[in-house]
């Protein structure tokens, strides 16, 4: 393989790790928690807050949220089923997910996603294909960059 070529798989690669389909495959997995996820449930009256602009409306908001208090995952909110190899995600209200970039505890290392699902629900499987059941999805990039994951194709996946 060629420098430019490998040199374009790795930044693909990269690119990859932080995206919704990166998120349901590791969520998939038991050692969810080891990865380079966590999550903050957003909270009207947080002390922290991540700010949003939204194009479309041509307006900004402040997303608030506790960067103290992680938001776990009960057995009532992420369940295996309904099917063999499937896990179902179901939970109200938004929650920011925070990728961890690097070891570093700088938030300037991480990419944030806020992931909705209108009070519904989602199935998902091992490799990160997942269809709603209910309700709507909406998985927003924060950032003010537009990065190249936005133009990974939807069924890319890294070699492993």
């Amino acid at each position: 393989m060629n420098s430019k070529k490998t040199k374009w798989e790795n930044h693909r690669i990269a690119e990859f790790q932080g995206t919704f389909r990166n998120f349901l495959q590791d969520l998939f997995q038991d050692n969810f928690w080891d990865k380079q996820f966590y999550l903050r449930k957003v909270q009207s009256d947080g002390p922290d807050s991540i700010f949003s602009w939204d194009s479309g409306q041509s307006k900004g908001r402040f997303i608030r949220y506790h960067y103290n208090q992680e938001f776990a995952l009960s057995d009532s909110i992420l369940i295996d089923g309904p099917g063999k190899d499937e896990k179902t995600l179901a939970f109200s209200g938004s929650l920011l997910v925070f990728f961890k970039i690097n070891s570093s505890e700088n938030p300037k290392g991480e990419r944030v996603c806020l992931l909705d699902l209108d009070n519904g629900s989602l199935v998902f499987y091992r490799n990160g294909n997942y269809r709603v059941i209910s309700g709507s999805l909406n998985w927003i990039y924060l950032g003010n960059q537009k990065r190249l994951r936005n133009m990974l194709p939807l069924d890319y996946e890294p070699n492993r």
